[in-house]
Parts: structure tokens; C-alpha cells; sequence
């Protein structure tokens, strides 16, 4: 059976298949897109291509009383909003957004009908890591949120494998010590893009090159997960610095001057037209 839930900005979840809040009759899945043409002879041809922002609607039945309404809307208030979607059991897929409409008549306050917009296609969160073999590492130099793969046969290096056609968003992380570290970006085995900074990242602390949060950061955190410094004016603006994975094979390889090992962990949020 297909799970929706919603998780809101607090990190708290709203489980949408169950019985006291069950979510049917669902629409709004897939995807269009507005194409424009141009006629040349007997022909048209493409001039631009763009995804329509999806909006998923649906009702939801609010089990109980009055009182599961209200927490309905209390929780769906705290914005934006993800809503986590397993089309079949192990298959698990994210969009962000918010939700847009909520309606009800008098007569059967528990049924609920709703609207979730959506500011992201739906992405999966496929997350790597490599560590050197001399590495300090205990389980506590990062808050895992994902289960990751381990992968130690290319230093300095992590791969992710890309199946979708959509660029996806990405967001990469460099412990120190680095001195000036800078990451190469390859795409089936060919250099797509790099990126620098003139800056030094102390042992322990981590630089954090991401995408994925709509905007484009790069942050240094110490080990309990504060933000010590940013570091994009420190960057090198020569360079593309911002990491979005392609369709393939993506290698991000990391050199700074002293030629240290490092660790480094990506999480990719693979995104796709469609789930």
C-alpha cells in the first residue's frame, strides 16, 4: 500500500495512512510540463521546455473529534513542509512545499480535502562516503541521517551514479585539516566543473558545499554541528563552486596544498519527473 506523511519544519511527522488520518483519493501524481514551439515548414521546433509546478491534492479523513482537526492544522502551519512518498515498501522519495488549501463542509468536519504545492520535484537521498585509512574516525564525527556506503577505493573521493535525467542538487562535506581545498567534478569520467577556497579548515571542523537547501552555502561547522564560518566570499569566483549532479556517473574529488587524506561525505538528492 502507498505511505504518505508529512514532516514539518520542526522535523515532527503527520503518518497519512493511517486510520485516524487516512489520505485517499489522491491526484496530482506525474507530472507536465509547458512546451513552447516554433513552425518552421512542415515542422515545429522546441524553444522552450518547463515543468509546471505539481499540485497534489487529495482528502484526508481526521479520525476522532474536533480536536485531531485542530492538531491537523497546527502541525501543517509549521512551513515548509516535506512530504515523505513510498509508492511500494523499501522505495522511499521526498518533495518539499507547503500546503495550500484546506477545506471541509460543516456537515463531516473529518473529512478534510487538501492541496500540497510543491517547490521541489519528488527526490530520493542517496548519500556516500569515503574515508582514508589512517582517518580518525569513531561513529561521532557526523550526525548520519542516512544510511551511507562506505566506499574507500578512490581517496578523496566519492561517486554517485546519477539515473535520472534531471539535474539534482548535491551537498558535499571536506574535513580538515585542508589547507585551500578545492574539488574537481567529473561526469562520466570527463571534468565538468571545480570549485576552490582560500581558507583553512582546523582538524575536526568541516566544510560544507551545498545545494540542496534552494540556496547555494558553503559553511564551515565544528564537530557539534555549529556554524563557525561562511565561506563563499573566501571561494574562488573563477570557478562554477556550486555542485549539481548529471545524468551518469558523478566522481567530486578533493586536493588542497598540504596533499592531506581526507574524509568526505555527499548526499545527493536525486530528483525525478516522476514516481
Amino acid at each position: 500500500m502507498r505511505k504518505f506523511t508529512l514532516i514539518n519544519a520542526n522535523g515532527d511527522e503527520y503518518n497519512l495512512t493511517e486510520r485516524k488520518s487516512f489520505f485517499h483519493t489522491v491526484g496530482g501524481l506525474g507530472y507536465e510540463r509547458s512546451n513552447s514551439y516554433k513552425y518552421i515548414g512542415d515542422s515545429f521546433t522546441l524553444l522552450e521546455s518547463r515543468f509546471k509546478q505539481p499540485v497534489i491534492s487529495g482528502s484526508v479523513y481526521l479520525g476522532g473529534d474536533q480536536t485531531e482537526y485542530e492538531r491537523f492544522i497546527l502541525f501543517s502551519q509549521i512551513a515548509p513542509l516535506k512530504l515523505k512518498y513510498e509508492p511500494i515498501p523499501g522505495s522511499v522519495y521526498f518533495c518539499n512545499g507547503h500546503i495550500t488549501s484546506v477545506k471541509f463542509e460543516e456537515k463531516d468536519s473529518r473529512q478534510v480535502s487538501i492541496s500540497f504545492t510543491q517547490t521541489t520535484p519528488f527526490y530520493k537521498v542517496v548519500a556516500v562516503a569515503t574515508y582514508p585509512e589512517d582517518a580518525e574516525s569513531d561513529g561521532k564525527i557526523y550526525s548520519y541521517s542516512y544510511p551511507y556506503i562506505y566506499n574507500s577505493t578512490v581517496v578523496n573521493s566519492v561517486i554517485l551514479n546519477l539515473d535520472s535525467a534531471i539535474e539534482s542538487p548535491c551537498k558535499l562535506s571536506m574535513y580538515g585539516p585542508l589547507e585551500n581545498p578545492e574539488w574537481k567534478h567529473y561526469v562520466n569520467n570527463a571534468l565538468y566543473a571545480t570549485g576552490k577556497v582560500l581558507a583553512t579548515i582546523a582538524r575536526g571542523n568541516r566544510l560544507v558545499v551545498d545545494t540542496t537547501g534552494g540556496e547555494f552555502t558553503m559553511r564551515v561547522y565544528n564537530p557539534g554541528n555549529e556554524v563557525i564560518a561562511d565561506l563563499y566570499q573566501a571561494s574562488d569566483f573563477s570557478t562554477a563552486r556550486a555542485i549539481y549532479l548529471q545524468r551518469g556517473r558523478n566522481q567530486i574529488s578533493i586536493s588542497d596544498d598540504r596533499a592531506n587524506k581526507t574524509i568526505v561525505t555527499a548526499e545527493g538528492e536525486f530528483r525525478y519527473a516522476s514516481v
